[in-house]
């Protein structure tokens, strides 16, 4: 009798402790994992911030009048020298020194290889089209480096001067398939899409202030692939506070937008550029399901 008591003890124990089990399972089955997310979001963060860097090096590169002059200049650590073409003008951002290494840009980061732009006619001409070309070009955390550590695989940038105002300047930049990798190849990410820059020069100089230049974002529609294959959507609307970038960085300092995950739960999210500094401020805040993610892209590294 003791011995069957016993047995009922032992067996409606291990049933309790099996339905806790099963319960505490469930709750973890149900809870929500935000890292896909994040990490997507952070990477097209980085993808795209690569992309107005050198568009900011760019705008560097036009207004500096010294190049009608001089064989070239250094811009933004890169030797840049300026070809008269026969409908327009050419630079070419050559980002490695003697030695076939890297070169330091003006914000701590190293750039290997050689950008080329293409204008089919003056740069500053309403209705003007510039195309950028890459060869063997990308980023590195490390100085004198004989290789990128981001390279670009492949892809296209193009930019559009689809308006002149005074000194008020509004260009359209299409991108199609840009891809960045990691240094082992086993990270790609993929950019996509259209920005929109609203560029009021400083009147002061006609060379590009790095302090007193006020460039934003004014439209934004990006696609991005993770190299988890995860996809991003990335919107500024008409209610946003548009992105304004830093001169002298290259960086987005403040503003907000919206980010949807294709086939994730949740799939909405918004975003603002945290403006903790006056200069260049690495790092963004999401907002997703009543909850504050902090970004961060300040190791420049696809995560």
């Amino acid at each position: 009798m003791k011995f069957s008591n016993l047995s009922n003890t032992i067996l409606y124990t291990s049933l309790i402790l099996g339905l806790l089990y099963f319960t505490s399972c469930k709750k973890e089955n149900n809870e929500v994992n935000y890292q896909a997310q994040a990490q997507a979001a952070e990477n097209l963060l980085f993808a795209k911030h690569n992309v107005i860097q050198l568009t900011i090096s760019y705008f560097k590169a036009i207004t500096d009048s010294s190049l009608n002059t001089l064989t070239g200049t250094h811009i933004d650590g890169g030797w840049t020298v300026k070809t008269n073409t026969t409908s327009g003008v050419s630079y070419n951002f050559r980002n490695i020194n003697n030695n076939d290494q890297s070169v330091g840009d003006d914000i701590g980061r190293e750039r290997y290889g050689i950008m080329r732009t293409l204008c089919d006619t003056l740069p500053l001409t309403e209705g003007s089209q510039t195309s950028f070309e890459f060869i063997d070009f990308g980023f590195s955390n490390m100085p004198y480096l004989t290789y990128a550590q981001f390279p670009i695989l492949s892809g296209a940038i193009s930019l559009e001067l689809v308006s002149v105002n005074g000194n008020l300047y509004e260009f359209e930049q299409n991108i199609s398939n840009l891809q960045f990798t990691d240094s082992t190849g086993n990270k790609t990410i993929t950019l996509e899409g259209s920005l929109v820059y609203e560029w009021e020069k400083e009147q002061s100089t006609e060379y590009f202030s790095p302090d007193n230049e006020h460039i934003s974002i004014k439209e934004a529609s990006l696609s991005f692939r993770n190299h988890t294959g995860d996809d991003v959507e990335m919107e500024l609307t008409a209610s946003s506070l548009y992105p304004v970038i830093s001169s002298k960085c290259g960086i987005l300092k403040s503003g907000e937008g919206n980010l949807n995950f294709t086939g994730q739960s949740p799939s909405a999210a918004t975003f603002n550029y945290q403006n903790v500094d006056t200069l260049c401020n690495i790092g963004a805040r999401m907002k997703m399901d009543g909850m504050d993610f902090r970004l961060t892209i300040d190791d420049w590294v696809i995560k």
